[in-house]
């Protein structure tokens, strides 16, 4: 540990069935753990925080039955908690913090009853806490616990007591993304529906909401789009058949910042249901005009007799920007009467410097 390690953990290692501590904390070690780690029987400690792993947490871990740490935080790791580390009934510490862990935590880790820190801050974790977490009395009180960063929550009662005793500084809950509440219909056409909603409390890490619609029953959810401020608390659907129930939702998201390098999102909020209209009314269309970091020039197709645009200008076509990216929509009037939006997202192709290209998905996580 504490060296200048590069390149992959040798799987090896795994064949050092009397190892009793492994650390290889604070280097710059990358690739996945080895899940031949799992033959470590007599293993005490497992220290590999502090790099740049990734993949996911492999369950063979939960065969180290004699384990009493295991840090794997901060590193790049992918997917949910294994539930089987709940087999590792004489963990004292688990620490998997600042990772991109998703998912739910796994009710199963309340039967580590001698545990003494857990941290999980700083991840992608979400949904309800599950309840089973109140067996861990062992949690050092105003310490033991460290959950913030996540899109976690509760309602219950009892749960929010222990959490708030347990939690490092009593605060887990003021840095969730939660779902906002209040979802409502304030409006709808044939094409579009209008939602609002009360906005979340968590404001001081920017992010913004996400608007979801799905055919009635069907559970398959549709994006249309989303704001860029957690202040803005409506949004138009739009794009909608006519005639057509839909199941519509909102979740809130929030941008990756120096506690956290991931973006995450909230579980969905309450569902609403509506019908949209069969009036007969049209989907008016935008034309994007325009490329590379802009200006784009934004253009109804057909004429109509009058234009609102989300930036307040009420001409047929406008310019976008600066800045040129998000989303942009226009509610037209037509003789029907007709209301209808639609919305488009402006999308440039090159940064603000004009130096990189494309997307940014293969950028490293690492704060430059």
């Amino acid at each position: 540990g504490n060296n200048e390690l590069t390149g992959s953990i040798p799987t090896e290692l795994g064949n050092l069935t009397d190892l009793y501590v492994l650390d290889l904390a604070v280097n710059q070690l990358s690739g996945s753990i080895p899940p031949a780690f799992g033959t470590f029987s007599n293993l005490i400690y497992l220290e590999l925080d502090g790099n740049q792993l990734s993949g996911s947490i492999p369950p063979e871990l939960a065969n180290l039955t004699n384990l009493q740490k295991l840090y794997l935080g901060p590193n790049r790791l992918t997917g949910g908690i294994p539930p089987g580390l709940g087999d590792l009934t004489g963990l004292l510490e688990l620490r998997l913090q600042h990772n991109r862990l998703s998912g739910v935590i796994p009710p199963q880790l309340g039967a580590l009853l001698i545990l003494e820190r857990f941290y999980l801050y700083g991840n992608r974790l979400s949904g309800d806490i599950p309840t089973e977490l109140e067996n861990l009395t062992s949690l050092l009180d105003t310490n033991g616990l460290r959950i913030r960063w996540n899109a976690l929550h509760t309602d219950d009662a009892s749960l929010i007591s222990f959490l708030d005793d347990k939690q490092w500084h009593d605060d887990w809950d003021s840095t969730q993304t939660i779902a906002p509440e209040n979802v409502i219909v304030t409006s709808q056409g044939n094409h579009t529906v209008w939602l609002s909603w009360d906005v979340v409390s968590y404001q001081d890490a920017s992010g913004g909401y996400e608007v979801f619609s799905s055919t009635a029953g069907s559970g398959v959810w549709t994006s249309r789009g989303w704001t860029d401020s957690k202040a803005t608390m409506t949004f138009p659907v739009a794009g909608l058949d006519s005639g057509t129930s839909y199941d519509l939702a909102v979740a809130t998201r929030t941008d990756p910042h120096g506690n956290n390098l991931n973006l995450v999102s909230s579980d969905l909020s309450a569902e609403v249901m509506t019908t949209t209209a069969g009036t007969g009314c049209t989907q008016p269309v935008i034309d994007i005009t325009g490329a590379g970091a802009g200006p784009f020039t934004l253009s109804l197709t057909e004429t109509y007799d009058s234009y609102t645009w989300s930036t307040a200008e009420t001409t047929s076509s406008i310019v976008a920007g600066p800045p040129y990216g998000g989303w942009y929509w226009v509610t037209v009037t037509s003789a029907g009467p007709c209301v209808e939006t639609a919305a488009v997202l402006v999308d440039p192709d090159v940064f603000a410097d004009d130096f990189e290209f494309g997307d940014t998905a293969e950028w490293s996580s690492a704060v430059p």
